[in-house]
Formats: C-alpha cells, sequence, structure tokens
C-alpha cells in the first residue's frame, strides 16, 4: 500500500516536471525576437503601392548648359527584385535582403539553385529581371519573411532581424557573412560608403520617409519626378551619382547627390540624399 502511494506520487511529481518544461519550452519557442524589447524601428514598406497611401508627388524641370558626372557604381546593373506572394505583407526587409542574395549570386550560384544570376556581355554584366527563374527568386523571399521573423512583433521587420534572418539565409547556403557600418556620429559618411561601393559591396540603406526619384535629361532641359514616401523602407544602394548642373556662366543651377537604388517599389529610380526622410542606418553587406 505504502509502495502504491508513493509510485502515485512521483507520478504527480513526473507530469508537474513534464508540464513545466513543456510550458518553458512553449514560452521559449513564442517568445519576441531581442528587437522587440529595444525601440527599434520597424521597416514595412510594401512592393505596390495604391494612390491613398499618402504618397506626395512632385514634378519640374530646369535648363541647363553643361553638367558634371561623378559616377561610381559596382556594376552597370543589378538585382531588382519585388514581392510576387499576395501572402506576405511589409515585405520591403525581405526583398532586399533577396536583392543583396541576388546579388552575389554571380559570384557563388549556390546561394539560388537552380537560378543563373545574368549573362556577361560585351558591356559588362547584365543581371536577368525577376521574369527570369522567378519561383526561385520568390523562393528567397519567402525564406527570409520567415527568418527575419517579418510581422511576428510589429508590422515589418527590424535592422537586427534583417541581419539576422539574412545571415540564416546566407549560411545555410555555406557562405559567409559580415555587415559594415558606413554612417559616421548617425549621418551617413561618403567616404565610407564610396570605399564599400569601390570594394564591390552592396549598401542597405534603413529609411525613415524616402524617396524614389525619375530624372529625365533631353536636350538641355531635366525633368524630374519625385515620389515622396512617408514610413520606414529598406532599399539596397549599388553605388551612387554626383551630378551637378550649370548655366552658362558656369554657376551652379543644381547638385544632387543621387543613390544607385534598387527600390523594392513598383517605380524604379534613384534615392536622392537631402530630399525629406532620413538615413537610420547604413551598412554594406559582404557575402564571401
Amino acid at each position: 500500500m505504502k509502495e502504491m502511494k508513493l509510485m502515485k506520487q512521483i507520478s504527480i511529481i513526473l507530469v508537474i516536471v513534464l508540464v513545466s518544461l513543456m510550458t518553458v519550452g512553449t514560452a521559449a519557442f513564442l517568445a519576441p525576437r531581442a528587437s522587440a524589447d529595444v525601440g527599434y524601428a520597424y521597416y514595412s514598406a510594401d512592393t505596390s503601392y495604391s494612390d491613398d497611401d499618402g504618397t506626395v508627388v512632385e514634378q519640374y524641370s530646369f535648363a541647363y548648359d553643361h553638367k558634371e558626372v561623378q559616377l561610381h557604381r559596382i556594376n552597370t546593373t543589378y538585382p531588382e527584385f519585388y514581392n510576387t506572394n499576395n501572402a506576405l505583407t511589409n515585405t520591403c526587409a525581405n526583398v532586399a535582403g533577396a536583392n543583396i542574395v541576388g546579388f552575389y549570386d554571380r559570384y557563388y550560384d549556390e546561394l539560388i539553385p537552380d537560378s543563373t544570376a545574368g549573362v556577361v556581355r560585351p558591356n559588362g554584366y547584365t543581371y536577368y529581371p525577376m521574369g527570369v527563374s522567378m519561383e526561385q527568386k520568390q523562393g528567397v523571399i519567402n525564406y527570409l519573411y520567415s527568418s527575419m521573423g517579418t510581422n511576428t512583433v510589429q508590422p515589418g521587420t527590424s535592422q537586427p532581424d534583417f541581419e539576422e534572418g539574412l545571415a540564416d539565409y546566407v549560411t545555410s547556403r555555406s557562405r559567409n557573412i559580415s555587415y559594415s557600418s558606413v554612417m559616421t556620429n548617425g549621418v551617413l559618411d561618403q567616404t565610407k560608403y564610396s570605399a564599400q561601393f569601390a570594394a564591390g559591396y552592396p549598401v542597405a540603406l534603413f529609411l525613415s520617409g524616402y524617396n524614389v526619384t525619375v530624372i529625365m535629361d533631353s536636350n538641355g532641359t531635366i525633368s524630374i519626378t519625385q515620389y515622396n514616401y512617408t514610413g520606414n523602407h529598406i532599399m539596397v544602394a549599388f553605388g551612387y551619382e554626383i551630378i551637378t548642373y550649370y548655366d552658362a556662366n558656369n554657376n551652379v543651377i543644381r547638385s544632387y547627390t543621387l543613390m544607385v537604388v534598387a527600390s523594392g517599389l513598383d517605380v524604379k529610380g534613384y534615392y536622392v540624399l537631402n530630399e525629406g526622410g532620413s538615413v537610420n542606418a547604413a551598412e554594406a553587406v559582404i557575402i564571401s
């Protein structure tokens, strides 16, 4: 009788311990990512925008006599992926990460299996558009949506979760990844980002308020359409241009510093520095 009572007590204790372990395990699995508790910004732009999303479109033009262009690009073309999976929302971090993976897939073909990044042409390397091997490219976006924990804490993805999720993907393909900030005292540093571009590394831009700007040059007249967005967004820069326009007397009319970006949006164009919004962070991404 005493033995049966003892066995019953032991069974109860084992059940309590088992339930406790299950509770701890479940709590650990469901626990929010570390970035949830430290006030990071979340980046939540989507590929498509409607007319009522707060976008402001500015259009203007001016004439000039001559111009000076400083051009610093990693390559003449670059990946411009976008999300095609309607089940995913707030995907800018995932698309940005996929554009970085797509860029390096030129050098490390295993990064996107069963997909060729582009083709060598007489004037340089040309990356294929999203429509070529779309399923494989969307597969990268899908993976990053999960590995970055997008929408699991707040709408979108924080910078630490972007870094962690992208690293998870890259290391799963047996490659290495590192990040190098191109900011100094909270300000985008031209010396730093130009050095990274010169080394062949793309730069992820973490933006609060941003623009995508289309510039058309025709017979000495510049026509500019600038789409100004609210909210937070991640783009990938593959170079920059500094363009200065002069009149006939060599007076400066306008000067722009343009980041050559894969915007991740329907609109394709430059990101113009110092045209509204701010750069929260920027870092070169190195995959080897």
